[in-house]
């Protein structure tokens, strides 16, 4: 056999010997759970630990869901009852307090509660009544952007109301006319706020602005008991000829 022929058999047999022992090692997707086993062996009680810590944290998440839900249930109930205490709007200033101290008594019992915002509207609601602009401007302004539409319209209607009763119609008199500005549809208290807008332009010497919130309720809300109002207001104004 020449030289050359053997060299190359030689060559052929050594290759098939390494790809058989080659075949033989386990490929890397055995070899990592082998040493993933081997880690777990070799570390069983931390991870134990870790499926212990893992069990009880996802049990306890659970857990305190369903105690919130439960509390939540709880401060709703207890909110219905608080709000069926309101008094109505022209009952004297010691109903209105003895209200306020409902809802302030509700609000430290039930701190987490979803319904604290509109809780605080009403403890606001509460100080208006009560004479206490300042007090109600600031928990106004606080909750304005906590409520919902269109409560959250009803905190800023609250702050241009307590500014009104000031005599501050220059500081209200944005607040109206960003009510006012709104669109019908994103404001269903247009025609109210359209009319507290004329009247504090009528206050700070604006009289022809205010004719022009008067005329837009008349055309847009013909309906509106402010639109039998706004009229009233336009024949005053009217020159006779």
């Amino acid at each position: 056999m020449p030289i050359e022929v053997a060299f190359a058999n030689r060559i052929k047999v050594m290759a098939k010997s390494k790809e058989a022992e080659a075949l033989k090692k386990p490929d890397s997707f055995v070899l990592f759970f082998q040493d993933l086993l081997s880690w777990v062996n070799a570390n069983f009680k931390t991870v134990m630990v870790g499926f212990v810590f893992i069990f009880f944290g996802i049990a306890g998440y659970f857990y305190a869901q369903k105690i919130q839900k439960e509390r939540n249930l709880e401060a709703a109930d207890a909110w219905a009852k608080v709000v069926e205490k309101q008094p109505l709007t022209d009952e004297k200033a010691e109903s209105w307090l003895t209200f306020e101290n409902e809802v302030s008594t509700f609000l430290s019992t039930y701190s987490k509660s979803s319904v604290i915002p509109m809780a605080n509207f009403y403890v606001a609601k509460a100080q208006l009544h009560q004479k206490k602009y300042d007090q109600a401007i600031e928990v106004y302004q606080g909750v304005q952007t906590k409520l919902v539409a269109p409560y959250n319209l009803l905190a800023m209607e609250g702050e241009a109301v307590s500014l009104q009763f000031q005599e501050k119609y220059e500081e209200s008199m944005p607040i109206w006319e960003k009510l006012a500005g709104m669109a019908a549809e994103a404001n269903p208290f247009k025609d109210y706020h359209l009319w507290n807008a004329a009247l504090n332009l009528e206050k700070i010497g604006k009289a022809d602005e205010a004719q022009k919130h008067y005329q837009q309720i008349v055309d847009a809300f013909e309906d509106s008991k402010y639109a039998s109002l706004a009229k009233l207001s336009l024949k005053e104004t009217t020159p006779v000829e």
